[in-house]
């Protein structure tokens, strides 16, 4: 059979937490490329190639109800179509359902996942210049249950829900998944790149061209890149993606109101992970 439909491997986090970093560091070590606006071996879940080529429309044309229709076959399509050795998805969707029925990351077609978390604290920063928003609107997005981005310029967005459910989400699923601290990438970039390749059962994972993806991959050189050639991937809220790279910057940018409020509604998930 030809392009046959393959299980899915996630790179999953909340927005703002290093999954764009993660990404870009599998690309340099699978293909040797650090473009940061090359195509990339991870894809987004939320490709609008693939979700107009299951569907008549014009996918502008279609409504939220619709699009939720379209996912599973989406994610076949998406499957089926990848070239690699691996189908690696990178998505913000927190591990939901939509419509009360349709598994946003459904467990039936995955075959693992890599979940990658930031102290929440510093999200809101990040958030935050991505978003356009004040510090006390990020939080109040990160603590809503409605939560979801991307909607506003494409039909097909990410389901976030609230930051302690996207995250207790993706802890309870029903594959497995490893966890990748955002702070620990920061630290020990070599070794926690080694995590997220053997999670998606990479074969003969080589020493030297790990050092060479994250040398390539260094937030100094990402950013210089963005200022030089742009990145797609940009908010056009924001003046650039790619600006801090930082942990704890919370300490000095929030104010005492905005960290209380953060961390009652998420206290025993930031204590789980660390971060308390």
């Amino acid at each position: 059979m030809d392009n046959p439909i393959r299980a899915l491997y996630w790179l999953a986090s909340y927005p703002k937490s290093g999954n764009t970093w993660a990404r870009l560091m599998l690309n340099a070590y699978v293909f040797g490329n650090n473009d940061i606006n090359a195509r990339t071996f991870v894809r987004g879940d939320n490709d609008a190639i693939a979700y107009q080529s299951v569907v008549a429309a014009p996918l502008q044309s279609l409504n939220a109800t619709q699009v939720a229709l379209a996912r599973y076959a989406a994610l076949m399509q998406i499957s089926a179509q990848n070239q690699h050795d691996r189908v690696v998805l990178k998505t913000h969707n927190a591990r939901t359902r939509i419509l009360g029925t349709i598994d946003v990351c459904p467990s039936w077609i995955t075959r693992a996942a890599v979940y990658i978390v930031r102290d929440p604290r510093d999200v809101v920063i990040s958030y935050a210049e991505h978003m356009g928003t004040t510090h006390s609107e990020a939080v109040d997005l990160m603590l809503s249950s409605n939560a979801q981005i991307g909607f506003e310029r494409s039909p097909i967005g990410h389901v976030t829900r609230s930051w302690v459910e996207h995250v207790d989400s993706w802890g309870s699923a029903p594959f497995g998944v490893a966890l990748v601290r955002y702070e620990d990438m920061l630290a020990h970039p070599k070794r926690e790149l080694r995590r997220i390749l053997e999670a998606f059962e990479f074969s003969d994972i080589d020493d030297d061209r790990i050092a060479a993806a994250v040398a390539a991959t260094s937030f100094e050189k990402l950013r210089s890149q963005e200022l030089a050639t742009g990145f797609g991937e940009r908010s056009h809220k924001s003046s650039s993606f790619f600006a801090r790279g930082k942990a704890g910057s919370w300490r000095t940018s929030l104010d005492s109101e905005q960290v209380a409020r953060l961390e009652s509604a998420a206290s025993r998930a930031m204590q789980r992970l660390g971060y308390l």
